[in-house]
């Protein structure tokens, strides 16, 4: 079993979500919410979502779609499997405003895929980390050792 096939239990997909579709609920008005890139750049929320990014898939017969992929490493992204497979190219952009958006070529072929539990994890070209950070996954089985990142 690999390391990313370890980290999760249920479909990635599930899990994913737009950026610009991320809200966070006031705290006077629950039923209310705010764009995250309106929170003031210190809070907590806003600076959890910095590693979340969209990805632009262009596939073979030239339509586009639209993922959310996520920094897990200095040289890779995580996104839905569907996202990936069978892309031409793809692009990811990082960036909760205009003046700190930042583009980054990605490898079209992943570095590994389940299309089971519906994610794939592909390289990145640049250190999209270094500005934006990388998200902290949350692991409920134990890992072993042998997959990107982790050390026997």
């Amino acid at each position: 079993m690999s390391f990313w096939n370890s980290l999760l239990e249920l479909p990635f997909r599930d899990l994913l979500c737009s950026l610009q579709a991320l809200r966070v609920p006031q705290q006077s008005a629950p039923i209310n919410s705010v764009p995250v890139d309106s929170l003031p750049p210190n809070d907590p929320i806003r600076h959890a979502a910095r590693p979340v990014g969209l990805l632009r898939s262009v596939l073979p017969d030239g339509t586009a779609q639209i993922c959310t992929a996520i920094i897990i490493s200095d040289r890779h992204i995580l996104t839905a499997a569907h996202c990936a497979f069978g892309a031409e190219s793809l692009t990811v952009v990082f960036g909760l405003t205009e003046q700190e958006r930042k583009s980054f070529r990605v490898q079209s072929s992943p570095s590994e895929i389940d299309k089971e539990r519906g994610y794939a994890v592909v390289g990145v070209e640049g250190t999209p980390s270094q500005t934006f950070g990388t998200a902290r996954l949350l692991l409920r089985i134990p890992l072993k050792s042998g997959g990107i990142g982790v050390e026997a």
